[in-house]
């Protein structure tokens, strides 16, 4: 088991500007029980860790791609005039 490190699931809340735990346990495939267990030093399996970092990674390459589409950093399709 591995901690996980500190700071690091709250730059992943701002990274996906969660409004609550249950965002963030929600893109992380995680109960809020098992998030909160996380976030106090509870160890994660080396196979959940990848789990996260590939969440993780996907999401900033998707926030890449709508930067690219855009031309705007940090861009969202929610931010985008309805059709």
């Amino acid at each position: 088991m591995h901690k996980v490190r500190p700071g690091a699931l709250d730059e992943i809340a701002q990274m996906i500007d969660a409004k609550s735990d249950s965002d963030v346990a929600k893109f992380l495939g995680v109960s809020e029980r098992e998030l909160e267990a996380m976030r106090y030093g509870h160890g994660v399996g080396v196979l959940q860790a990848a789990v996260i970092a590939k969440r993780r990674e996907a999401h900033l390459r998707a926030m890449d791609i709508l930067d690219e589409v855009t031309g705007q950093k940090g861009a969202f399709v929610e931010d985008q005039p309805a059709a």
